[in-house]
């Protein structure tokens, strides 16, 4: 089995997602998020996504050495703050209102838990060398 060691590659995979999320988020803030939406200027947080998948698809399309890569570096970090102040809202809905919103801020949780496990791969400007042979 192959995992996937091209930073591009992970790159692209996170932008799709930010910008899905963006999407998702379009004009819309779930009164979970509240708290979150309230650092965000205008409370609109689909803009935080925005700015993310921009960022990763820099890094994905740039070539451009370090500006690709430093892009890479700063769009997952932002994407691992994200998924984890959206991880803490549901948990703390689902705790504070005894209902199942925990069980989104789990699956926040965990793909907070996948950034930071790609984010060595991410901070590379080539893929690893088991993958070229």
């Amino acid at each position: 089995m192959k995992i996937i060691t091209n930073p591009r590659v992970l790159s692209a995979f996170w932008a799709a997602w930010a910008w899905l999320a963006a999407a998702a988020y379009w004009g819309t803030t779930p009164s979970q998020l509240d708290p979150v939406a309230r650092l965000v200027p205008g409370q609109q947080i689909f803009l935080v996504w925005v700015a993310t998948a921009t960022v990763l698809t820099l890094g994905t399309v740039c070539r451009h050495r370090t500006i690709g890569r430093w892009a890479r570096i700063t769009g997952l970090i932002i994407t691992t703050w994200l998924l984890l102040a959206w991880a803490t809202a549901y948990i703390y809905e689902g705790i504070t209102e005894q209902s199942r919103m925990w069980v989104s801020g789990k699956n926040y949780m965990f793909l907070a838990l996948a950034a930071m496990a790609t984010s060595p791969i991410m901070g590379r400007n080539t893929r690893s060398r088991h993958e070229k042979e």
